[in-house]
């Protein structure tokens, strides 16, 4: 007999009338009975309305919008913060390179320094300036 014979001759499972009984994992999971899963209505559709994304968008801007400014804040503070860092510690090593100032003489007038750098660069500045001379 031909295979192509063989093919034709052969049905398809479901116009053999077979059931496969298959339980959903959700049907399992909650040991839901089938005439409560046949009972469900699968017509309904869950998207949301347009008034309901816009009630959900109001909220959302009303809840997070200052957070998200806040975090912006803080973000640009720390970048401030280290760029002015990073200036202090170059000015120190500048300072070290060009006119000699050295660890014991910065250390022994450090509050002066510090005032000083303060006033013009800012606090970062200053801190970046003292870590050069502390060594950190």
């Amino acid at each position: 007999m031909p295979i192509t014979t063989l093919a034709s001759e052969t049905e398809p499972l479901i116009s053999q009338g077979a059931t496969s009984v298959t339980k959903s994992d959700i049907q399992q999971q909650f040991n839901l009975s089938d005439d409560f899963m046949h009972s469900i209505n699968r017509t309904i559709s869950f998207t949301l309305t347009k008034e309901q994304q816009e009630k959900i968008d109001q909220l959302l801007n009303k809840r997070i919008s200052g957070r998200i400014i806040g975090i912006d804040d803080v973000l640009e503070l720390i970048v401030i913060a280290g760029a002015g860092y990073a200036a202090g510690h170059w000015a120190a090593s500048e300072a070290h390179k060009r006119f000699g100032l050295s660890a014991p003489s910065y250390k022994s007038n450090r509050w002066w320094w510090r005032a000083g750098i303060s006033a013009v660069a800012g606090i970062p500045a200053a801190i970046g300036f003292d870590d050069y001379f502390y060594g950190i």
